[in-house]
């Protein structure tokens, strides 16, 4: 109910989106027609259970951090080209992130989205391990023994002999790493806006994007509604589990794998300027009022080439079936 609230509410902003003569702009009226039938659908297919096709969650951010991964120049862009940029590009996990601090570069696992080999999965247990042995996990360790206590003896080769090729579980134990802190390919969403909220709340350029995740959503996301499912799985193998309810429960949190696209981003929330910036792509004639939930049609044949011009290293697509890629900016 909460979420479909919050749905309802944007159409009490100051709705504005990127306009082709212009920039940003009041929605005309054929958009605020088209935008009311999306939000009415959307609170439909996100909220009853027998007609539930998708989740709507949420992503903190600032504007001078979105200016600083979406252009390659060191000066903060514009504030209001920022969505035009988010709307192409969408928002992209760390490890896509140009972040030349060694340290940073040292804390990334995978190679690519791909990544799956036992290599990685020798240094995804070796990680593990490292997070286990600091005081900050000692809550974590007591309410987590046989877990811990599996990284604690010799079972490295038993774990990667069942996770190599697994890109699913493997992100069961990425889900974890990343709620520590680690870098990872996910990017940290929440079903609760009050949530999300909070990790922009020091921010003077506070803004929150509004996200659209299809089902299943495990081929889009690791959650912890999610890991009854994965347990399972886990326990049939001998593989340790751990508690999904000891990583931080209040913050609700859905890691999106790779990035948040542009073909689901519903728009941004930008307070102090009293506005819901709509994706301008909504209303292409290509989409129509549901088009979102399954994935908006974005012409991005060029994405690969205009990365260079953004402060990515690289970026990520998805076929939309749990399949991804990884696009190199070279």
């Amino acid at each position: 109910m909460e979420n479909e609230n919050r749905l309802e509410e944007l159409l009490d902003l100051n709705l504005e989106t990127v306009q082709p003569s212009t920039f940003l702009e009041p929605l005309r009226e054929d958009q605020k027609k088209m935008f009311r039938d999306i939000i009415s659908n959307l609170v439909i297919h996100t909220g009853s259970a027998s007609t539930h096709e998708a989740n709507l969650v949420f992503r903190g951010e600032s504007l001078a951090n979105l200016s600083l991964k979406l252009s390659s120049i060191s000066c903060e862009l514009d504030e209001k080209k920022i969505p035009e940029l988010l709307f192409y590009f969408g928002d992209k996990a760390k490890d896509y992130y140009k972040n030349y601090d060694d340290e940073a570069k040292s804390l990334r696992l995978l190679q690519n989205i791909e990544d799956t080999s036992e290599m990685t999965c020798k240094v995804i247990f070796e990680k593990i391990k490292e997070v286990l042995n600091k005081e900050s996990s000692k809550k974590f360790r007591r309410s987590n023994k046989s877990f811990s206590t599996f990284f604690e003896t010799d079972n490295l080769s038993t774990f990667i002999a069942q996770l190599a090729g697994d890109q699913a579980l493997r992100d069961y134990y990425l889900y974890l790493l990343h709620a520590t802190g680690v870098s990872s390919v996910l990017v940290s969403t929440s079903l609760s806006y009050n949530a999300a909220l909070k990790f922009g709340a020091t921010s003077k350029d506070q803004c929150v994007i509004y996200y659209i995740v299809p089902e299943p959503i495990r081929n889009f996301a690791v959650s912890h509604l999610l890991m009854e499912a994965y347990e399972e799985v886990f326990s049939s193998r001998g593989m340790p589990i751990y508690k999904s309810k000891t990583l931080h429960p209040e913050e609700y949190e859905v890691a999106i794998r790779g990035a948040l696209f542009s073909c689901f981003i519903l728009g941004l929330r930008v307070d102090k300027w009293s506005q819901f910036i709509v994706n301008p792509h909504l209303f292409s004639k290509n989409n129509k009022y549901d088009s979102i939930i399954a994935g908006l049609d974005i012409d991005q044949h060029d994405i690969a080439a205009r990365l260079v011009d953004t402060g990515y290293k690289g970026g990520v697509c998805t076929h939309l079936d749990g399949r991804f890629q990884t696009l190199n900016n070279s």
